[in-house]
């Protein structure tokens, strides 16, 4: 638990006439991850040419199904809130069938596949264009049925002609000045937002420039079809039957594309999953090879069933991952149920590399102790409890939240909540009331004490972070960086040292005096000389593994590396003070709730303030949380440089 699983990298050579069914083996043991050993090309792949048309033909199908689903207007019969509250906790029915198809089964059918969705495709785009004509038209006709006009009005007369359309408002007053030297009938009314409808009847003689200038003026045009009904009433009403009529025959060709796509749907998965097998396995003329990671506990069970599959005709080898190989093993992380939750924090942090620590159950303790100090209550800590596991519990996707990542926040929000309740009896809190003598402080009445106990444990967690780093280093085989970093033995040496010096600074008045202490002299000396072994330490790395860097660019890095050692840890050590600040915090807004009692009524002024206080402060404590394990912590030792296992399944 403290470290990733460990992998074995394997290679497995079968006949080629197995490949597939070895495939499917695979993804179906569901602890395989494949990768390609070699660069390699795929054009002329008659199987992926094939794999990836019935790919593409059900990719586009969805679409053309999700286009429809924009187009069609929204009619849902609406649930009641039970009904609602009680589909959030059904598991969505998707259905997971997969249905087996050989190449050459595919590539007879393709034609087909395709045949029927260029039907539906065109039939799809043909209606779409019409709907659109329609809506056009709508807007045009509604003006002319607003003002009582009659749609044939524009056109050409023996001896005028009659134009209208939409005009911006902004060019309105330029349009009266244009038409001054001409004879005109000029009507303006209200149109669109910013456009102005306006008609023109002039004699023909004066059309061209008339017609210039409205081009000019950027006028649209209202040119309607021929055979419209005058009436723009009639014309309305005709062109919104059609519209619903439209509407009908996309709902029919919803269906139909849902038919198609669910007779494609479970061919699919079998194809997606033979397109990325065959595009990471390499062929000789005879044998498929693939090549691999699986943990390592799981290799007799991987090569008895790849034996099964081709009766003893295979070859298999494995091997540990070698650290200096451009192919680096994916990160397994694996753990009990309720430190698996945490893994979420972890992710958001980044990827452990194979090669370090796991995180995961540090994050989960210095987290959910963290909480639990900052939003001390076990009134409200039992109320998050419970929303915990609400949220764990849930099966739909919340602000965008998708469930299993809401399964985790409540699995989270759970564990932090119990070390709520447990401070909450540590401080003699619940629901903001001092309801007992605290068992340890009231963190109001000792704001000294409890953010002396915020820097303790922030202390502790720093030391924390650099013997981990320590060990990655060691592991890693880094030791000059595991002896002389400012992360490492020589940054954790310093780091206790100061806390010596600063502990007895504080007891000795917080006068400099201290430090010239006879006793203390020697730490002082001691604290400079690991100072000065952190702004040698890229030089003395650069000699001894012989790197050639010149002298001036470590030194540089030496000058970063003793401003980081100096300043980094006095930062970090003062920034977990907000764990006391929070706490104390917490207790003020009981106390304002307590005054404002008398004004409010104390239900009133308790169920706010209890209900601003989980929905605030709740939140914050939880990000604040994280930043400490982000930044002050995971910073010492985490590096971020890894990738998670992701293995077939089929």
């Amino acid at each position: 638990m403290l470290r990733p699983s460990r992998m074995k990298r394997f290679y497995v050579a079968v006949p080629q006439n197995k490949e597939e069914e070895v495939a499917e083996a695979l993804g179906k043991l569901g602890f395989v991850e494949l990768f390609s050993e070699k660069p390699q090309t795929l054009r002329g792949d008659v199987a992926l040419d094939t794999y990836s048309a019935f790919i593409r033909i059900v990719e586009r199908a969805r679409l053309a199904y999700e286009t429809i689903e924009d187009i069609l207007p929204t009619v849902g019969e609406k649930l009641s809130f039970v009904e609602r509250l009680k589909s959030a906790f059904q598991i969505p029915k998707i259905e997971r069938r997969v249905e087996k198809v050989s190449v050459d089964d595919l590539k007879s059918i393709l034609p087909e596949y395709e045949e029927r969705f260029s039907k539906y495709s065109s039939t799809l785009d043909s209606i779409r264009r019409r709907i659109s004509e329609i809506d056009d038209l709508l807007v045009k006709i509604e003006v002319f049925r607003r003002h009582g006009i009659p749609l044939d009005t524009p056109g050409e007369y023996t001896h005028i002609f009659v134009k209208a359309g939409f005009v911006p408002e902004v060019n309105i007053d330029r349009l009266r000045e244009a038409l001054k030297p001409f004879n005109v009938v000029l009507t303006i009314l209200e149109g669109r937002p910013k456009d102005k409808f306006v008609m023109i009847a002039a004699s023909q003689k004066d059309k061209e420039a008339i017609t210039n200038i409205l081009t000019m003026l950027n006028m649209e045009e209202i040119l309607l079809p021929e055979d419209i009904d005058p009436d723009p009433e009639k014309a309305y009403i005709s062109l919104l039957e059609e519209k619903n009529k439209l509407f009908e025959e996309l709902g029919t060709l919803k269906k139909e594309l849902s038919s198609f796509i669910d007779e494609l749907s479970p061919k699919l998965r079998y194809v997606r999953f033979m397109y990325r097998v065959r595009s990471m396995t390499l062929r000789t003329r005879n044998f498929s090879v693939f090549y691999g990671w699986v943990p390592k506990d799981k290799i007799s069970e991987l090569e008895s069933k790849i034996s099964e599959v081709t009766g003893g005709l295979m070859h298999l080898e494995a091997e540990d991952p070698d650290p200096e190989s451009d192919v680096k093993p994916p990160t397994h992380l694996k753990h009990p149920p309720i430190v698996d939750k945490f893994q979420l924090i972890v992710r958001m942090r980044g990827t452990p590399s194979y090669y370090e620590l796991d995180p995961t159950i540090f994050f989960t303790v210095l987290f959910s102790i963290m909480y639990g100090m900052m939003f001390g209550d076990v009134g409200q800590g039992i109320v998050l409890f419970i929303l915990g596991q609400i949220f764990s519990r849930i099966k739909k996707p919340f602000l965008g939240i998708s469930y299993t990542a809401l399964n985790k926040l409540g699995g989270i929000l759970s564990i932090a909540s119990i070390f709520s309740i447990i401070f909450g009896f540590l401080y003699g809190e619940s629901f903001l009331l001092h309801f007992m003598d605290p068992i340890w402080l009231n963190p109001l009445e000792d704001p000294i004490a409890i953010s002396v106990v915020a820097i303790i444990f922030g202390l502790v967690q720093i030391c924390i972070g650099l013997v981990l780093n320590i060990i990655n280093e060691v592991m890693n085989k880094e030791y000059i960086t595991a002896l002389l970093s400012w992360k490492g033995l020589a940054g954790l040496v310093y780091y206790l040292i100061g806390i010596v010096l600063a502990v007895r600074f504080i007891i000795g008045g917080m006068r400099l005096e201290v430090f010239a202490a006879p006793e203390n002299l020697p730490l002082v000396g001691a604290a400079l000389g690991l100072l000065g072994i952190g702004f040698l330490k890229p030089t003395i790395e650069n000699i001894v593994e012989k790197h050639g860097h010149p002298f001036s660019e470590t030194m540089m890095e030496g000058v970063s590396e003793f401003i980081e050692m100096f300043l980094s840890y006095i930062t970090n050590s003062i920034s977990y003070v907000r764990l006391g600040a929070f706490a104390i915090a917490h207790v003020a807004l009981a106390q304002v709730a307590h005054i404002l009692a008398p004004q409010l009524g104390f239900v009133t002024a308790y169920l706010i303030f209890n209900v601003i206080v989980i929905l605030i402060e709740g939140f914050s404590a939880g990000i604040q949380s994280i930043r400490l394990l982000f930044y002050e912590f995971s910073t010492k030792f985490y590096k971020n440089e890894g990738r998670p296992f992701r293995p077939l399944r089929i």
